[in-house]
């Protein structure tokens, strides 16, 4: 019984096209997908094992990461933020936004 709390389940990610797609195993078709231009920040959980992060999400939900090593933690953390960082990028540099004035 989790008291209220839901348990964890193990899930499967992909990160590609700008999207965060979540799968049941790693074959099924994504159940859930979070597009990088809706994250706000992701965060590392330092206590601990080191290998916990969360992700942000800019209407103020939160969604809580769980890997297998610190290594695994880290690894996920830079690729969303990268990921995150190249749609920004990309948002400022496309031809639509060319004659932006600041």
């Amino acid at each position: 019984m989790a008291l209220g709390k839901k348990t964890w389940k193990e899930r499967w990610f992909v990160l590609k096209d700008a999207k965060l797609e979540m799968r049941d195993n790693p074959g099924s078709q994504k159940k859930e997908t979070l597009e990088m231009v809706n994250i706000a920040h992701v965060e590392k959980e330092e206590a601990g094992d080191g290998c916990k992060f969360s992700i942000m999400s800019k209407s103020k939900s939160y969604f809580f990461f769980t890997t297998r090593s610190s290594r695994d933690c880290s690894e996920w953390k830079d690729s969303i933020e990268m990921a995150k960082s190249n749609v920004t990028k990309a948002n400022f540099s496309s031809k639509g936004n060319a004659h932006m004035l600041f």
